[in-house]
C-alpha cells in the first residue's frame, strides 16, 4: 500500500508538476499564471512546514506577556499586539550591534554583499 502525502509534500508534488511538466508547455499569459500558482503554493507549503515553530513563538511571546496578565488568552493577545505595536519585541541598536560584533556573522554577510573581485 502506498503511504499517503500529508501537506507540504502533496504541495511539493503539485509544485513540481506546475514548474516541470506543466508550465513549459504554456506561453505568455498561461504559463505566468501557471508560475504565478506555483509560487503560491511554495508559500503554503512552507507555512505549512513552519507551523509548529510559529504556534511554538507564538506560545513563548504570549507566555512573555501572561506574566503581567491574569491568565485571560484574550487579554493576553491583546497585550501582546499593543507590545509589538510600541517596539517591545524589536531589535535594537544593542542586538545588532552585538550580531555584528561577531566574526563569522559579519564574515558572511561581508562575502554575500561584497562581489568577488577577479584575480590577476
Amino acid at each position: 500500500m502506498r503511504d499517503k502525502p500529508f501537506g507540504a509534500a502533496l504541495l511539493d508534488v503539485a509544485h513540481q508538476a506546475l514548474t516541470q511538466e506543466i508550465a513549459p508547455a504554456l506561453k505568455g499569459q498561461q504559463r505566468y499564471v501557471a508560475l504565478m500558482v506555483a509560487n503560491a503554493i511554495s508559500i503554503v507549503a512552507r507555512e505549512i512546514e513552519q507551523a509548529d515553530k510559529v504556534a511554538k513563538a507564538w506560545d513563548r511571546a504570549l507566555a512573555r506577556v501572561e506574566r503581567e496578565g491574569e491568565g485571560n488568552l484574550e487579554v493576553s493577545a491583546s497585550r501582546l499586539v499593543t507590545a509589538i505595536r510600541s517596539g517591545e519585541h524589536d531589535w535594537g541598536h544593542r542586538q545588532l550591534d552585538w550580531l555584528w560584533s561577531r566574526q563569522d556573522t559579519r564574515r558572511r554577510i561581508t562575502r554575500r554583499l561584497m562581489p568577488e573581485r577577479p584575480r590577476r
